[in-house]
């Protein structure tokens, strides 16, 4: 029997995180969730893309985050986007 499980957007997602949404997607990418089918979902209505993260990717991200903070993770990407952008 499957049980009705709770989906998130980023923003929900960032909200029971208590981060911002940057911060949280950053945190996703940082933990490769979108590649994980159990954790992340898209799918299209028409035209309109729904992104969404499971209870088991909340599950990953709090823990990722007793460890870590968002904010190292948010600097480090930061320097990786910039040192791309400048060809280093």
């Amino acid at each position: 029997m499957n049980s009705v499980s709770t989906t998130l957007g980023a923003k929900e997602l960032a909200d029971k995180l208590g981060i911002s949404m940057n911060k949280a997607i950053a945190v996703v990418d940082h933990l490769g969730l979108r590649s994980d089918k159990d954790c992340y979902k898209e799918f299209k209505i028409g035209k309109v893309a729904f992104k969404r993260y499971s209870q088991q990717a909340i599950d990953k991200l709090s823990e990722c985050l007793k460890t870590t903070t968002a904010e190292a993770i948010w600097a480090a990407r930061k320097k990786t986007v910039r040192a791309k952008s400048l060809n280093l």
